[in-house]
Parts: C-alpha cells; structure tokens; sequence
C-alpha cells in the first residue's frame, strides 16, 4: 500500500512537537535482501544481559542496562514543563528511556545525555499501510517531506537543526521504516551536538515512532547500543 505525503507529513509534524519536550527535560543499512513483509519471519535481536520492555497492545524491546523508564518525580516534573511551554500532557502511550540515575537525581547521571522515546497515535483506518507492507516514495516526495518537516522543526524555539540528513526509507526486521536524522543544538550550554534519529513505523490504524538521540561527544558510550535497540522491536500487528 502507498502512503500519501499528506499522512507522511501529519505524522511528522505532530512528531516534532513532541521531540521538542523531550530535548527539554543512518540509515542502518540491510546487508541481506528484504524479508518477506510478515515481523515473525525476521529474527529479532535479544541480548540476555538487557532488560526487556512490554508495553501492552503496542509493542515489546530490549534496552540496555545503562538506561532506565523516566519515572516519579523526575517524571512529573518533566511533564508539567511540557504542560507548561508547549501544552503537552502525560500520555499513556508514550514511553521515555534515559540514562540510568536520572530518576533518583543522580547528579553522575546529569554529565550525560540520552533518550530513547517510544511513541503511539492512533489513525483512521485504511489510511496507512499494514505493518510489513512496502513504502514506495519518490526521491521528490521524501525531498519535499524533509522540507517541510525542517520548516516545522524551524518553528520550534527550543531547537535548532545544524544538519538535516535525506529521508530514507529503511528495513527493519523485515519492516519497512521511514527514518529521518539530524543533529542539533544541544539545549545544555557549553555542550556537544545531539544526534537524533526517528524512526516511523505504520501499523494500519497505529503510527509507531521510535526516536533515539544521544550528545555526539559520546558517541563512544551510546552509538552502538542505541544502533542496537532498534532490532529489538517486535509490534503487535493490527
């Protein structure tokens, strides 16, 4: 099934307002050919020593020790800033990792940075493909979904894109994924550049995405684990 840009660009504008909340508290490419579009026929990555995460009707992952679920207070106090600059609420079907500590306000935890956000909205139905169906977009369409997705992003006071990489349409476990990345700004005085990718998964009548950011200065602490987690992921297909 083809997506329409239309709901292309809804998903990712609606998108870059949330992210611009979560920075205030490449393309992976497949080396064999492209599974059959079912999730169960792909193999999906387990590590032992990671923690596994179920969110129910949705989807189940792994992530690493070195992360933890934002929880408690350091939760709460997350999302009254949201409410408070941006009118964003808590949301059941948004779930943020970062670095362990954070949520007993460890101030070891502080000299570093890292998110992994889990995202769910709901769609009409017969607006978006099955998961596991292809994406099949134009160099033009994907160009003018960057375009107008930077202009959105443009719009967010809090962030300041430095590169916007091209929009690719990528495979994972056998899933087509759409995946935009950028660096930006930090919102940290003095600190290195963030690298954000944002993966958008569509699952009949559910947008799934999946954005995970780390300081490019650490690279060599997050890079390969947050590479990682993205094959982790097993959805519940609709």
């Amino acid at each position: 099934m083809r997506v329409s840009t239309r709901v292309l660009l809804a998903s990712l504008t609606s998108l870059s307002m949330l992210i611009s909340v979560a920075c205030k508290a490449q393309k992976v490419e497949s080396t064999g050919s492209k599974a059959a579009p079912q999730q169960a026929a792909a193999k999906i990555a387990h590590y032992e020593d990671w923690n596994t995460i179920s969110i129910p009707g949705v989807c189940c992952f792994q992530a690493p020790k070195t992360l933890e679920i934002k929880d408690g207070l350091q939760k709460e106090i997350s999302d009254k800033l949201g409410k408070l600059m941006y009118g964003f609420t808590g949301d059941p079907d948004r779930v943020t990792l970062q670095q362990k500590g954070l949520n007993d306000f460890d101030p070891a935890a502080y000299k570093k940075y890292c998110r992994v956000l889990v995202e769910t909205e709901l769609a009409p139905e017969g607006e978006l493909p099955r998961l596991g169906d292809d994406l099949d977009f134009t160099r033009e369409e994907l160009t003018e979904l960057e375009n107008d997705f930077k202009l959105g992003m443009s719009e967010q006071s809090m962030i300041k894109i430095i590169d916007l990489f091209p929009l690719k349409i990528v495979n994972v476990n056998g899933i087509d994924a759409m995946l935009i990345s950028y660096r930006r700004e930090s919102t940290s005085e003095g600190k290195t550049p963030v690298i954000v990718k944002m993966y958008t998964f569509f699952n009949y009548n559910k947008i799934h995405r999946i954005t995970l950011s780390y300081r490019e200065s650490e690279s060599a602490f997050w890079k390969e684990d947050l590479e990682k987690i993205i094959y982790t992921f097993s959805f519940e297909k609709c």
